[in-house]
């Protein structure tokens, strides 16, 4: 399924707070649910920009 721009900029209007984040994380990065509820501060990686995601799909540690 693909969402036009104004249904998801409706989408996230309708959230606040840490669901906001995590929708807007999940989006961005095409994590899955369950990799971007796993994730802790240490993961993220601010001065290089990255986000660490440990056990994802295939057992590999991605960045």
């Amino acid at each position: 399924m693909v969402l036009t721009k104004e249904e998801l900029a409706r989408i996230f209007d309708a959230l606040t707070g840490e669901h906001l984040l995590l929708a807007q994380l999940l989006y961005v990065t095409g994590m899955r649910i369950s990799e971007g509820l796993q994730l802790r501060v240490k993961d993220i990686d601010f001065s290089h920009r990255a986000v660490i995601v440990r056990e994802g799909k295939g057992g590999k540690a991605v960045c």
